[in-house]
């Protein structure tokens, strides 16, 4: 064998496995780069999830605010519904208005419970209407009793007739009863002989006492101005049964 020979196969095999060697370092450069890819991949991972957080941070940051001041929410949430109450709480100053008011009407009033008004005298009830109690004019000969009246800038309603008011009036002869009159007490126009024309506005009229219409004009005419034929018809039976036996009833719509 030549020596030689094995020499340069020997460096040839020698040389063999350092191209093998190369090979791998060629090939791990690849594994770098992925290595590198992977690590931007993780890195833009690792920035959306810190981003992520971040935002997560903020949020709750917000809520805990939020729910570390629950007496300030309340406030806020509860400013609408605060002024809505104030808006339904009368104003100290219609409160003295009222009460102002009151006072006047009290103050219009004399000790007696009763005012005078032309001919009448009227009594003041606690309900803040007037009954017509006396007439101070028994030469009378019309009498008009309207729905209200009004007594130093204060107007009450006249709701009722009092017993014996316009009792013996001899000269009587016409009488208008107003639509606010509820009763008409007994013996309202007993003995008033010449009283021979009445109308009376009759819708609110529920009560009409005894002999309130004995001893009128024989044959007087009472019109009475209601809603329905009913109420006429029950109005004529308790004024008949009042006194007004042969007097002639009309019927007037209203």
């Amino acid at each position: 064998m030549n020596p030689g020979s094995e020499d340069e196969n020997q460096s040839g095999d020698s040389e063999t496995p350092a191209v093998g060697i190369e090979t791998p370092e060629v090939g791990n450069e690849n594994p770098s780069n992925d290595d590198e890819d992977h690590a931007t991949q993780n890195e833009n991972a690792d920035g959306s999830e810190v981003s992520t957080d971040a935002n997560e941070d903020v949020d709750n940051a917000s809520r805990n605010e939020v729910s570390e001041n629950p007496e300030a929410n309340a406030g806020t949430s509860g400013l609408t519904q605060t002024q809505s109450d104030q808006a339904n709480i009368p104003s100290e100053q219609s409160i003295a208005n009222d009460s102002d008011t009151a006072n006047n009407k009290e103050a219009s009033l004399p000790a007696s419970g009763k005012i005078n008004v032309g001919d009448k005298e009227y009594a003041v009830s606690s309900a803040g209407t007037v009954a017509v109690a006396a007439c101070e004019n028994k030469k009378v000969k019309s009498v008009s009793i309207s729905g209200t009246v009004s007594y130093n800038g204060v107007t009450y309603k006249i709701t009722e007739i009092k017993n014996g008011a316009y009792k013996n009036c001899k000269k009587l002869k016409n009488v208008t009863i107003g639509k606010n009159i509820k009763k008409i007490g007994a013996g309202t126009f007993k003995g008033c002989s010449k009283l021979g024309k009445i109308k009376i506005f009759g819708n609110s009229l529920s009560s009409v006492g005894a002999g309130s219409f004995k001893g009128i004009k024989k044959d007087a005419t009472i019109t009475i101005v209601c809603k329905n034929k009913r109420t006429y018809d029950k109005l004529v039976k308790m004024i008949i049964k009042a006194g007004a036996k042969t007097a002639k009833f009309k019927f007037k719509k209203s």
